[in-house]
């Protein structure tokens, strides 16, 4: 798998050839963050596509935000196993979410995805 790399805001890096590719266990970690932080109908390309953070967001059903972050995280390749997921909400309304997988380089990848 290889997958543009982004930068710390989240856009698409350029101007460094082959250096602004990931491969291999990040391009897997930086595919499922990704796939979290897509909402549904948001792009034209792929309508059914991402988590409805409308509908769920603000609401208290922490198990259907649970379980579309699963398929979502599922949905991206190389994955063998969930490990976890967990989500939380700070004090200013923010939603972290917090993943643990295996993946097909036999590694564990971890992250966070804020939505």
């Amino acid at each position: 798998m290889i997958i543009r790399a982004l930068d710390a805001a989240g856009d698409w890096t350029f101007g460094m050839g082959r250096q602004n590719y990931l491969t291999g266990p990040a391009a897997i970690a930086q595919d499922v963050q990704t796939k979290i932080q897509s909402w549904l109908n948001d792009t034209f390309w792929a309508m059914n596509f991402g988590v409805d953070w409308r509908n769920l967001l603000g609401g208290k059903d922490q198990a259907a935000i649970l379980m579309q972050v699963r398929t979502m995280i599922l949905k991206a390749q190389g994955i063998v196993k969930i490990n976890s997921v967990q989500a939380n909400l700070d004090s200013n309304r923010r939603l972290f979410i917090s993943w643990s997988v295996n993946t097909i380089y036999s590694t564990t990848e971890t992250g966070t995805a804020t939505t």
